[in-house]
């Protein structure tokens, strides 16, 4: 494989050399390296050196991944998702495709209006799913980010596994920088274990049928542990001062305490009937403009960071759904007058 300096020269070199021509140089060490990665994921070697060879470093990716957006405060993350446009966007995709958000709910117990917001947050109903070539993504990640290199090089391999068995070509698909894919942005892995056919064509495709999008969503958060009907957060009324730290969410984002803790300790969920005293749950800090904002989350809404492991984007996702859906229950209220 090719030293970790010789990358970072090339990677140094960029911004005089033109992308195209930063391509993987397969070495004898890169060789035995792919193959040991063929043997693990059960890809031909010979589709994973060639696709090796076609792939390209791209210095922009490393900078995306170095500035996250779940690094900003949460009122100026929230801004970046929970917005009219998004919102609107969201109720018509609702209506748009109501029948087969209502056909996952009824099979999987993913409530229509989170899978609605999971694809408004990733891809804004699919309008925007990534300009970076998943195959440089993937490469750039995999061989080239050494804090994250061994997960990303197991997508390298899952992608090109994807594309043998789909007739894509490894430069054919764009997804995000970290390299997801489709209306609903899955990393390859999940490409392969967790799409479903929804729309009973003969085949799964993200990029193009927001049913196979809607069906698949709805298969995720169900093998995450979605409880149906189940709330994800509550604003949080603290009765107290300060909130002890065994109570706050950490960095599992597990909602493990029982309600009837947060209670004698002072905290309650604004509007918590359907909150059982051992009903499992934690406190999540968000830090607002003048002064933080608490909430009681609950498994829901742990399942909903095994999507993206961030509590800013759960609450996004959580928010904008609420949003979409008071919404669209006032459009109906109105049609029905």
């Amino acid at each position: 494989m090719k030293s970790f300096i010789s990358r970072m020269l090339a990677l140094s070199l960029a911004a005089a050399i033109p992308a195209a021509s930063l391509s993987a140089e397969l070495t004898p060490a890169d060789r035995a390296y792919l193959k040991e990665l063929s043997a693990e994921h059960g890809v031909p070697l010979q589709s994973l050196e060639k696709a090796y060879r076609e792939a390209r470093i791209r210095p922009s990716i490393i900078k995306a991944m170095n500035r996250p957006g779940e690094a900003k405060p949460w009122y100026e993350y929230r801004k970046i998702f929970i917005t009219d446009k998004r919102i609107k966007d969201g109720v018509s995709f609702m209506k748009e495709w109501r029948y087969s958000l209502e056909d996952a709910y009824r099979q999987t117990g993913v409530n229509p209006e989170i899978i609605t917001a999971i694809i408004g947050v990733e891809t804004g109903y699919g309008a925007n799913m990534g300009k970076y070539e998943v195959l440089d993504a993937l490469y750039t990640l995999g061989f080239n980010y050494p804090k994250r290199g061994k997960y990303f090089r197991g997508e390298f391999a899952n992608f090109v596994k994807l594309a043998d068995r789909e007739g894509w070509g490894y430069r054919d698909k764009l997804g995000s920088y970290a390299g997801a894919m489709g209306m609903c942005q899955f990393m390859p892995s999940n490409y392969l274990r967790l799409t479903t056919d929804f729309d009973h064509d003969g085949k799964v495709d993200l990029f193009k049928s927001p049913v196979d999008a809607i069906g698949s969503v709805a298969k995720y958060f169900e093998k995450s542990g979605w409880v149906r009907d189940g709330q994800s957060a509550w604003e949080a009324r603290i009765g107290g001062g300060s909130v002890p730290s065994s109570l706050l969410l950490d960095k599992s984002l597990k909602a493990d305490v029982p309600y009837s803790r947060l209670t004698a300790a002072g905290i309650t969920a604004v509007g918590d009937k359907n909150l059982h005293p051992d009903s499992y749950v934690k406190v999540l800090r968000l830090e607002d403009r003048d002064s933080p904002h608490y909430y009681v989350v609950s498994k829901n809404f742990y399942v909903i960071t095994r999507y993206n492991h961030s509590p800013l984007y759960a609450m996004a996702v959580y928010q904008l759904s609420e949003k979409i859906r008071a919404e669209l229950e006032k459009e109906n209220r109105r049609t029905d007058r």
